[in-house]
């Protein structure tokens, strides 16, 4: 008899992507009595998994046509041993094909996915369960991207309601959907929650991980932006240093995040009419890829012009 797998009823494994959105990578156990147990033979097994590390690296890169390819594919294997249509197999291909419409730009398309995701996840899970709190997260995440605030901030408080059931008040989790409502909420107008919210965020990252972390930098950045968009522009500047200095230390003066904060801080200086400040931030950010690209040319790398236009999509509305 050929061996074969079993793989159990699951829920996905997500993971934060660079532009704050929920990848479904992977499977683990998660028994549920309406849930059936396929059985896949282990080089089918493997091959899921591997098709799925595969996507996220596409996605990571800015690679979209090669990860939709292979998505497709990934889609044909769940389909050959998913058969029930409700399993929540299904509902990790159709976030990760909503996401892909989403970094495309067709927000539409990914909201009208997005809520089919977390109708099917709360109908299975109900609210108070990681899959649906991600699938809010997204949801609430492209409603922003839509510029329509108001009914992502709703959104957002739902997932943040279960975030404090499911993970604790304490866990990073529930400080990162603060830190992404507050985005919401700053660009509606509402600053004093914005702040707030962010405020607390940072005050729970810094006091589990310290405030050297990618995690605090991001909301530091975000922080900017909002004292920014008050017209608060030391303090804006200010909060920028600060993640652009724990970014540099992280991850390098090349890195697409750093260069990010980099730019945020030229448009600062811009809107705060000092030309010359800008100038020299936008000149550095020139130089460090212009070294970079460099760099990968000599080393023969295949990857710089999908790199080069992924770094030129950085802006200051990336995170939150």
């Amino acid at each position: 008899m050929r061996s074969t797998c079993i793989l159990p009823a699951t829920r996905p494994l997500l993971a934060y992507t660079h532009r704050s959105f929920k990848l479904q990578t992977h499977f683990r156990s998660f028994s549920h009595k309406n849930l059936v147990d396929p059985e896949i033979p282990p080089e089918d097994f493997e091959k899921l998994q591997n098709g799925l590390k595969a996507f996220s690296q596409c996605v990571t890169l800015g690679r979209y046509k090669e990860a939709q390819t292979i998505l497709d594919e990934h889609k044909k294997q769940i389909n050959k041993y998913f058969l029930d249509q409700e399993h929540p197999a299904h509902f990790s291909v159709l976030n990760n094909q909503a996401l892909l419409y989403k970094l495309r730009g067709d927000f539409l398309v990914a909201k009208d996915l997005f809520q089919q995701v977390v109708a099917k996840y709360e109908g299975l899970y109900g609210q108070f369960h990681p899959s649906t709190t991600n699938a809010l997260i997204n949801l609430a995440t492209v409603l922003k991207d839509l510029h329509e605030y108001e009914e992502s901030i709703p959104v957002y408080e739902r997932a943040i309601e279960a975030r404090a059931k499911v993970d604790g008040e304490n866990h990073i989790n529930y400080a990162m959907a603060k830190a992404m409502a507050a985005g919401a909420y700053r660009e509606a107008g509402k600053f004093d929650i914005s702040e707030q919210y962010l405020k607390d965020a940072y005050l729970k990252v810094a006091m589990e991980y310290g405030e050297e972390n990618a995690t605090a930098a991001v909301i530091l950045n975000s922080m900017g932006m909002l004292y920014k968009k008050q017209g608060k522009y030391e303090r804006s500047l200010d909060a920028y240093q600060r993640s652009l200095k724990v970014r540099e230390e992280i991850f390098g003066e090349d890195h697409p995040d750093v260069i990010a904060t980099r730019h945020n801080i030229a448009e600062l200086y811009i809107t705060w009419l000092k030309p010359d400040q800008a100038h020299e931030y936008l000149q550095r950010n020139i130089r460090v890829m212009e070294e970079r690209a460099k760099r990968e040319q000599e080393h023969g790398s295949e990857e710089t012009a999908e790199q080069g236009e992924d770094l030129g999509k950085q802006k200051e509305n990336k995170y939150f």
